[in-house]
Formats: structure tokens, C-alpha cells, sequence
């Protein structure tokens, strides 16, 4: 008789202020393993960094296969931007590293026939969860012994594409200034810190539409200040309009280089990289960029390109060939490197 997989278990792994950061966690069927000691697979979830929780977006084929080869599969929320800013992002990244890494989960787990051996962990995510492991990958301790990467943001954000004005601007923006003014303190309107904004179709009437259309997104992307938000650095991508491209590493300020994965590559574990080659939203240099470096730097990696698909194309009427063409072999990866 087939044993079944445990049911999702919600835990709090870290509390900042009023608010509680959660992360989900799911066994395989004790069937799968001997050693109740096993490894674990860690996804962040999309959203533009602005939008989405541990439940957002998660290829469900990707997370079947992680439960299959006996490896327990986390999702985590994370602080989302504004107020909050990538270094929150960051601090979040280490409290859930720690934690993993602390005998505090097996305690909050209680019963369960499994333990997360955390020498044997790797991170993944999808658009700009990928930015999240990133930050895993290169700040988190115990250092993760491997990276997904499916169509990330992260591997090329000095680029112009995140600081320069695109033209024509189609969003009024009046309507959200009270985010956009967040950063210059242009604004008395408050925003609380969120790590849970749950993305549905159609977009639920309830919650804060600027999170859960995207529109910030759009804006950050029409407008050229992605990197403000990210940073906390009002008007740093003026700044880098003003130089050169060969200056522009000079103009961000050294405390916010941790902020930057491809500043880093030197010190990546192995990595996987799928990302299509007409994606609008991410663009490939993402991942052909942060590949080049881990070629210069002999870092193992797997560069796969899908050939004029969009973001989020593993999401489409043809999912399962997807999966099967482009996502499947990364379970081999990770079972050789981790």
C-alpha cells in the first residue's frame, strides 16, 4: 500500500515588528526515503518582487518531481518592496537560513518523520523569485549547494533596461504616488510591510490592485526606477542615466552591491538556468550575462534557451511538453550537486 505525502505544513520563520514571514513546507511519502534526514529544494515565488506569496506560481510539476526523488519542497514569503526595499529582502533571505539551519523547525515540525538536513540544501525560483535565491546563493548561511533559475530576474541588473526611460510612458501615475513617493518621503500616506499578497485570475476585487495588477511593475519598468525601489536609493537611476555604461558601477553606492548578483559570480554554486529568448517582461540577458560570468569564473552551470518563448511560457496550453523539453533534466542536476 502507496503511503501518502504529509499534508503542507505552515510555519513562521521569522517575525519583524507586527509581521509574521511564513514558509510552507511539504515531505515526500516516507516510501521515498530511508534516511529521515533529507535535503531540501527551496522556491521563491514571483510577482516582481511587489506581489505574490508561497503560493504564487509555483510549477507543480517541478514541485512533484522535488517530493519524488525524497526531498522535502519550502516555499517562503519574503518582504515585498515598498516600503520595504531589497536589503529587507536580503535580511528575510538570512532569518530563513537560519532558521532552516537552527533546530527550531524540527521543533515547530514536532512529530513529523523527517528532519531538513540543511548541509544539503538548494534554491530555485520563478521570474523575480529567481532575484530571491540569488541572494541565497550568494549571502546565505549554510551556503546552498545549488540554483533554478526559470526565467530570473537577477543576472544582469546593471543593464539600461532597469534605468532607462522607456518612451512613450503609458501609465498616469498619479493614481500611486502614494508608493512612488515612499521613497523621497514626498508622501504622508503610510504603508505597512507586506510579505503575503496573494495573485489570483481574475484579480480578486479585495486588495491592493497596485500589487496584484502589476501595475507597479509597469511603472518601475516605463519609468527607469526599478533600481531606487530595489536599493532604497531615490534617484539613483538618474544617476546612472547621467554616465557612461562603463562608469555606471561606480555611481552605485558599495553598501548596496550586495543588492546586485552578477556582482558575485565568483562565489555562485552550480547553477541552472531556463529562460526564453523573446522574454519581454525579464529579458534574456538575465541569464546569458550572469552564464558568461559563471563561465569566467569556472562556476558549473547549465544555460538552456528557449527558443522565441515568453515569460512564463511553462504556464501555456503545451505545459507538460514544456516541462519535459526544458525543466525536467534540472532534478539530475540537483541530485549531482547537492
Amino acid at each position: 500500500m502507496m503511503t501518502q505525502c504529509q499534508p503542507t505544513t505552515t510555519l513562521i520563520y521569522s517575525r519583524v515588528n507586527d509581521l509574521d514571514i511564513h514558509l510552507d513546507i511539504d515531505f515526500p511519502s516516507t516510501e521515498k526515503v530511508t534516511d529521515r534526514n533529507i535535503p531540501a529544494f527551496i522556491f521563491f515565488h514571483g510577482g516582481g518582487l511587489i506581489g505574490g506569496n508561497r503560493q504564487s506560481f509555483i510549477p507543480l510539476q517541478l514541485k512533484k518531481d522535488i517530493l519524488s526523488i525524497g526531498w522535502a519542497f519550502i516555499s517562503a514569503d519574503y518582504r515585498l518592496l515598498i516600503p520595504c526595499t531589497g536589503h529587507d529582502i536580503l535580511a528575510d533571505v538570512k532569518n530563513l537560513f537560519n532558521y532552516l539551519s537552527s533546530d527550531r523547525i524540527n521543533q515547530d515540525l514536532n512529530d513529523t518523520s523527517f528532519r531538513i538536513d540543511s548541509s544539503r540544501l538548494a534554491v530555485g525560483g520563478a521570474s523575480a523569485g529567481v532575484y530571491v535565491a540569488y541572494l541565497a546563493a550568494i549571502h546565505a548561511k549554510p551556503k546552498p549547494k545549488a540554483v533554478f533559475s526559470l526565467y530570473g530576474l537577477g543576472g544582469h541588473l546593471i543593464s539600461s533596461f532597469y534605468y532607462s526611460v522607456k518612451s512613450p510612458i503609458t501609465i498616469d501615475t498619479t493614481e500611486y504616488e502614494s508608493y512612488l513617493k515612499i521613497i523621497s518621503g514626498e508622501t504622508n500616506h503610510s504603508h505597512h510591510p507586506v510579505s503575503d499578497v496573494p495573485l489570483a485570475w481574475p484579480i480578486p476585487e479585495s486588495g491592493e490592485k497596485a500589487r496584484t495588477t502589476g501595475v507597479l511593475i509597469q511603472i518601475f519598468t516605463e519609468t527607469g526606477t526599478f533600481l531606487d525601489y530595489l536599493t532604497g536609493i531615490s534617484g539613483l537611476s538618474a544617476s546612472l542615466r547621467s554616465v557612461p555604461n562603463e562608469d555606471v558601477l561606480k555611481k552605485i553606492p558599495q553598501e548596496s552591491h550586495c543588492l546586485f548578483p552578477e556582482l558575485y559570480a565568483a562565489t555562485f554554486p552550480p547553477t541552472y538556468f531556463v529562460h526564453g529568448t523573446a522574454d519581454q517582461v525579464t529579458p534574456v540577458d538575465n541569464a546569458t550575462h550572469l552564464a558568461e560570468q559563471l563561465q569566467l569564473n569556472h562556476i558549473t552551470h547549465v544555460l538552456v534557451l528557449a527558443e522565441g518563448r515568453g515569460h512564463g511560457f511553462n504556464a501555456e496550453s503545451d505545459a507538460e511538453e514544456v516541462y519535459n523539453k526544458y525543466i525536467k533534466d534540472v532534478i539530475a542536476f540537483l541530485l549531482k550537486h547537492v
